[in-house]
């Protein structure tokens, strides 16, 4: 063990200190966030040729299943496996604050809402450069057959004259981490889901969205596109808009009914 008693606990110097390290409250925020499944743990197996009685598969082309139980096959991994598994499974935020420290990021104290307000133009900016899409900005956009079922999207991208509305741009200036797990990760976080899919729900036109990260703290990559299709969402369009309209029903039943 290393001791370091050259500062005090919660010192400036202690918190320069505890920058790209892991502690304990760290690694709680690193430690996997989900366990993995059967099918993980059988998939790794096979990635390391590790023999296991399989099931006879029933028709041509279906992939013979384990048939241990998920305890059965874990008992046959090795530390070198589990530790596979364990990098495989989804990182928490804590992992992308401490991939942001050491790519030397560091976090301003703006509130993230004011950072997006002040950074929204610049991204769009970079997005038109990136693109050579010309961009607008619009209020809202509201369902025809019910105006409560809207969106507050950030740019439409101009269509051909005569045309309708087919894409439109979001932008997303996050933390720090928030912004390199998008990067990393290529992906919308869950969070913003039912704004993804809301743009689709309003607008039928719509076919392409794409969503914009944007952080010029991060220097080596400030600026991220995630594309995100109609067809890629299937039917979740339809899902949400029924969902909204059950929802707005329920609202109207119960405010004739209460407002007598």
């Amino acid at each position: 063990m290393i001791r370091h008693d050259e500062f005090d606990q919660n010192s400036p110097e202690w918190f320069e200190f505890r920058k790209k390290r892991i502690g304990g409250t760290r690694l709680k925020g690193l430690w996997a966030a989900k366990a993995w499944t059967k099918e993980d743990v059988a998939n790794m197996l096979d990635e390391f040729e590790v023999d296991y009685p399989k099931t006879t598969p029933r028709k041509e082309g279906d992939k013979p299943k384990p048939k241990e139980s998920a305890k059965e096959l874990e008992a046959r991994l090795t530390p070198e496996m589990r530790m596979a598994l364990l990098s495989m499974a989804d990182k928490k935020i804590e992992f992308y604050e401490l991939l942001a420290d050491h790519l030397g990021v560091e976090p301003d104290g703006e509130e993230v809402r004011e950072r997006g307000h002040r950074l929204e133009p610049e991204a769009a900016a970079k997005f038109e450069e990136a693109t050579g899409k010309k961009l607008q900005q619009v209020g809202c956009w509201c369902l025809d057959e019910d105006d409560r079922i809207f969106n507050s999207p950030d740019r439409e991208v101009v269509p051909k004259k005569g045309k309708p509305i087919t894409e439109a741009v979001e932008i997303k200036c996050l933390s720090r981490a928030r912004h390199l797990q998008a990067v990393c990760e290529d992906v919308v976080p869950d969070e913003f889901e039912s704004q993804k899919v809301q743009y689709f729900v309003v607008t039928p036109d719509l076919q392409t969205l794409y969503f914009v990260f944007y952080d010029p703290r991060v220097i080596s990559h400030p600026y991220h596109v995630v594309t995100v299709t109609r067809e890629e969402l299937g039917n979740k369009p339809a899902e949400y808009l029924e969902f909204q309209k059950v929802q707005l029903a329920e609202i109207d039943r119960l405010v004739e009914e209460l407002s007598w």
